[in-house]
């Protein structure tokens, strides 16, 4: 039985570990969305009788907190790629892939059939 309750500010540092390890480890979005999955478990956990552990509160505000990392990961850690022939070619004109205006002219019909996705930025691992 576990007694021992997390404040908010170690709600608070749990979320950063888990997106710094994000980071760290290129780890990809369903291993992220299952570590915070875990945390909100807990938050939003009953004691033996059945009363909540954690104010609501609690949960509400480290899904905000999630969502404003979640949003900055995406927004400064992340591009999205399309893939041909094993090789990326980035959307985002700083990366260090091949750029992906060189398959604009042909069409967007060409475009939709490639395979794509999100990816660590500078890096060749797949994110989502």
């Amino acid at each position: 039985m576990k007694t021992t309750k997390l404040s908010l500010s170690q709600v608070c540092s749990n979320i950063d570990y888990i997106y710094a390890s994000a980071k760290t480890c290129k780890y990809n979005a369903n291993w992220v969305i299952s570590e915070f999955k875990k945390l909100l478990v807990e938050l939003n956990s009953r004691s033996n009788c059945g009363t909540r552990r954690y104010p609501v509160f609690m949960a509400q505000y480290a899904k905000g907190y999630d969502m404003a990392l979640h949003n900055q990961l995406w927004r400064n850690d992340l591009e999205f790629c399309y893939v041909v022939d094993g090789v990326l070619y980035s959307t985002h004109k700083d990366s260090c892939h091949n750029n992906a205006e060189v398959f604009y002219d042909r069409g967007s019909d060409f475009m939709d059939s490639l395979e794509r996705g999100h990816y660590w930025k500078n890096s060749s691992v797949k994110f989502a």
